[in-house]
């Protein structure tokens, strides 16, 4: 079952370019554990001794290790005893997953003690055919290297490596260290990914005012194409109503690949066109176009299995334009006669992401700003005389998103967001919503604007 399973991540400022979201995540695969009867105590009539004292290492609490030792604390004669208890914690310890702990019993002081040696990792392999996977597994799994085993935890921490990027499959395999069953080595062998391509095709009528309430949208992803942790994305929609025309159509391709070990490159265009076929004449024939280059960098900052520090800047390029029956109209703000508009802006950021077998989180900060020479000078005084500097352009704003496994069936997700204007924004800086922006049910685009915030909750099942 797929916790987290949208392909593409929601937009923030308004545009044709879509980017891929995140690797799903995963419900985990639960195994059914055996019931076994809780120990009880010595029958009626049967003294109970005295139990030894424990100490060392102990993942019990005390009222569960004294129930553990229960059923043994009936075996008469002190030495049988000892050795009676020590192999029922053993016994216990084992079944819980502490496989290479060992239990140590010494008859002094009376009634005897029970030592606790917890058994640890002492070193880890990783093998790989893929040299940069095989640096970036063995610098994830080190943490683990001086750690209690517990096979339970570390095979949930093992799974975390399948969200990995480029990863396919994983095996590992645990060995002692010469006579000393409480030292382990771990080896861990991965295989480069190759990924499946993942799509979606719908057909929906929550189509964007103007252009048609009839929607198609088709996406897919190629994760793993050329290198082991790319990923490649086509988006397209088209928007039409009843008459039929086309209301509205874009396409975008965005490529994301691996320059080293924490960076991550992303170069994507896209292309709309939107014309306003709901509208009577002239309007009808009014028709927008909008063209984007898009490229980013991300930057690993810290990482471990589960949870990536990150930091990005990108830089966006747009350029608009205005028809009226296939000829050039003047209606956009800023592209005096030539009816067009050329502006960009860079978005600095940090974000974390959180992966946990019941939950995903991410979020992120950034800061826009407005980078003057991509607009033409008389462009500039255009928009200075509607009171956009495009020189002091800039805006702050952050995005966090959770999916919260509530039940085996269901899945709770919580979106949150917001942008604030620092100065009057260029129309691409802009905090747009619609289900672009991952309001689902609602057109694309509903509304835009310098400022805004959202919050949205919805129930899957």
């Amino acid at each position: 079952m797929l916790l987290l399973a949208e392909l593409v991540t929601p937009t923030v400022q308004p545009g044709p370019v879509r980017l891929p979201a995140p690797a799903p995540l995963e419900a985990p695969t639960v195994s059914p554990q055996p019931r076994t009867p809780s120990p009880r105590g010595p029958g009626p009539g049967i003294p109970a001794g005295a139990a030894p004292s424990v100490r060392g290492f102990m993942p019990y609490r005390s009222a569960q290790l004294e129930q553990i030792l229960a059923a043994c604390r009936s075996v008469a004669g002190e030495d049988e005893r000892l050795a009676a208890c020590a192999e029922t914690l053993l016994a216990r310890l084992f079944r819980d997953g502490y496989i290479n702990t060992r239990v140590l019993s010494h008859r002094a002081p009376a009634p005897g003690v029970l030592e606790v040696v917890p058994g640890r990792i002492e070193r880890i392999d990783v093998l790989s055919s893929s040299p940069t996977l095989q640096r970036r597994v063995n610098r994830l799994v080190q943490p683990l290297q001086g750690e209690i085993l517990h096979l339970p935890s570390l095979s949930a921490r093992l799974n975390q490596l399948q969200r990995l990027p480029g990863v396919g499959l994983v095996r590992s395999n645990l060995n002692r260290v010469g006579r000393d069953s409480t030292r382990a080595v771990l080896l861990i062998t991965v295989d480069p990914g190759n990924r499946p391509l993942r799509g979606e095709a719908t057909l929906r009528l929550d189509g964007n005012a103007g252009s048609g309430q009839f929607r198609g949208l088709t996406t897919l992803v190629q994760p793993d194409l050329a290198v082991a942790g790319d990923n490649l994305l086509l988006f397209g929609e088209v928007n039409s109503d009843s008459d039929p025309e086309l209301g509205y159509s874009s396409a975008s391709l965005s490529y994301s690949l691996p320059l080293a070990d924490a960076l991550v490159f992303t170069a994507a265009t896209g292309i709309s066109r939107r014309q306003l076929v709901e509208a009577v004449p002239p309007i009808h024939d009014l028709a927008y176009r909008q063209f984007q280059l898009f490229g980013q960098l991300d930057f690993t900052l810290r990482e471990s299995l589960g949870q990536r520090l990150y930091a990005f800047a990108a830089l966006s390029v747009n350029r608009n334009d205005a028809f009226l029956a296939g000829d050039r109209v003047s209606v956009l703000p800023g592209g005096g006669e030539d009816a067009w508009v050329r502006n960009g802006y860079a978005r600095l950021g940090v974000g974390l992401e959180m992966f946990r077998p019941s939950f995903s989180l991410e979020g992120n900060v950034y800061g826009l700003q407005a980078i003057a020479p991509l607009t033409p000078e008389y462009q500039r005084e255009e928009l200075a005389f509607l009171g956009v500097d495009v020189s002091q352009a800039r805006a702050i704003g952050s995005q966090v998103s959770l999916a919260w496994l509530l039940a085996p069936r269901w899945l709770l997700e919580l979106r949150v967001g917001g942008q604030a204007a620092l100065r009057p924004l260029t129309n691409s800086m802009g905090f747009s919503l619609g289900s672009y922006a991952g309001l689902r049910g609602l057109p694309g685009q509903v509304i835009s604007g310098d400022s805004g915030d959202r919050k949205s909750t919805r129930l899957n099942s």
